[in-house]
């Protein structure tokens, strides 16, 4: 079976214990534990667009 790769915003919910993407959005209470989690995300795994893109979406 292929490994699928996990769209980054997802990641992203899943790493910050969010339900839904959109919860995301204009969140500034990110723990300390949850920024590490994303910290450590592979930095390689997703172009420099979707990383920009997340930025953007979260902001």
């Amino acid at each position: 079976m292929m490994n699928e790769k996990i769209e980054l915003l997802k990641k992203i919910r899943i790493s910050t214990d969010k339900n839904y993407i959109s919860d995301l959005r204009n969140n500034i209470a990110f723990t300390y534990t949850q920024v590490n989690k994303i910290l450590f995300f592979s930095i390689d795994d997703y172009s420099l667009d979707e990383w920009n893109n997340a930025i953007k979406y979260i902001n």
